[in-house]
């Protein structure tokens, strides 16, 4: 495995690697379009890889600072070459300078401790917390990725760093290193230059480098170039809005239909409610009611005015307030979800309902071809229920 620590304001754009003239890059693909066989990696209770060929779904919270490739095998005495690309934001400081930081693993220390060692220095009492063991800890990320980054052995380092601004440059020096800058002498202003060290690295500090802009703390504006004229835009813009405006208007036939499927199906003695959430949540009563000619109907009007105006995906919302509510006597919760869409915090939701899955079974209902599938079967699969996917002109009655 390469990895590759990230901070929150940091994302990788590109990435390959060269192993015995084989290519690996990595492919952009949506996490709702995965399928079951990549191993969850918040599910797993150890915090361990799965051993075999399996695929990796990191969580939430481990995605935003860690990225992971699986290299395969690589072959002893053999080199491994890797090709990282990233975009950052950059700090600016009090005084206006921007700071640029090379990432600790990139300019690890050097120990004269071998590396096996440097994990030890972790408790084991963090250990038992993570329930992991002393053989299996250096296979958990998140215990990697609070350990130093270091090397045995001393190795060489080529920094070049060349800076182009939308502005004029006043000065650029390091604390930490001697540097030299040269900048194009055809450059019709100093908006450019490279940098690079005046001496060899000596392994025991980070590389910091400090851009002084000559009007610090004044907002810049770059602008990208399309590949559209300005007609051509204008036309793309018009279809989008046309498009989310026909979605917007009136949910799927299928998700209706589905919706009074589950309603008629339930038991003449239930209590239901019914949750509509987006970027807010909104119930169709205070509380659950009981099922009768009344309340049924209501809920049927309901479902036939539906409209998909409540914005984006926030599910986590709407379930806490579902898990607040008191659990009557003898009427166990039965939780029937239905989307058409992803979230962006798919593993807090699995997670959650993990959580209450003592006392909550979820059936879970994926709309149409954009139902994110690890959410659709995770909540089902956590709390022992089912999950059931509908393609666009599918009705559930059948099923």
């Amino acid at each position: 495995l390469f990895v590759y620590p990230l901070n929150e304001h940091t994302v990788v754009v590109g990435f390959e690697a060269v192993i015995c003239r084989r290519i690996v890059t990595v492919q952009i693909k949506d996490k709702g379009k995965m399928d079951e066989s990549y191993y969850d990696y918040c599910s797993m209770a150890s915090g361990r890889f799965p051993e075999g060929n399996g695929r990796i779904l990191l969580d939430e919270d481990l995605e935003r600072i860690i990225f992971v490739a699986n290299l395969g095998m690589v072959p002893a005495q053999e080199s491994v070459s890797v090709l990282i690309s990233t975009s950052s934001e950059l700090p600016t400081l009090s005084s206006g300078a921007v700071r640029v930081l090379l990432p600790p693993v990139c300019v690890p220390r050097v120990t004269n401790c071998p590396v096996e060692n440097s994990l030890s220095s972790i408790s084991p009492l963090r250990l038992r917390e993570t329930g992991l063991t002393s053989s299996s800890k250096k296979l958990c990320l998140a215990t990697l990725l609070e350990t130093e980054a270091v090397n045995a052995i001393e190795y060489e380092l080529t920094f070049h760093l060349e800076i182009r601004a939308p502005y004029l440059l006043a000065g650029v020096e390091s604390p930490t290193h001697e540097i030299r800058a040269d900048a194009d002498p055809s450059a019709p202003s100093a908006k450019s230059i490279v940098i690079t060290l005046a001496n060899k690295h000596t392994y025991d500090r980070p590389v910091e480098i400090l851009i002084h802009p000559s009007e610090p703390h004044f907002p810049h504006i770059l602008m990208e170039e399309g590949d559209m004229t300005p007609s051509e835009y204008e036309q793309f813009l018009r279809g989008k809005s046309d498009f989310i405006r026909g979605t917007k208007k009136d949910p799927s036939p299928e998700k209706k239909d589905a919706m009074l499927v589950i309603l008629k199906s339930l038991m003449p003695t239930s209590l239901f409610n019914i949750i509509g959430f987006g970027s807010t949540f909104k119930t169709l009563f205070p509380c659950s009611q009981s099922y009768n000619e009344e309340s049924v109907a209501i809920a049927c009007d309901s479902i036939k005015r539906l409209r998909a105006d409540m914005g984006g995906t926030n599910i986590l919302s709407p379930l806490n307030w579902i898990f607040r509510q008191p659990v009557c006597r003898g009427y166990p919760r039965l939780l029937f979800l239905l989307t058409d869409g992803a979230v962006s915090n798919t593993g807090k939701v699995i997670e959650l309902i993990r959580h209450h899955s003592s006392f909550t079974r979820c059936y879970s209902f994926g709309i149409g071809q954009n139902a994110c599938r690890r959410l659709v079967q995770g909540v089902a699969s956590v709390s022992k229920g089912s999950a059931e996917f509908l393609s666009e002109g599918e009705r559930l009655q059948p099923k």
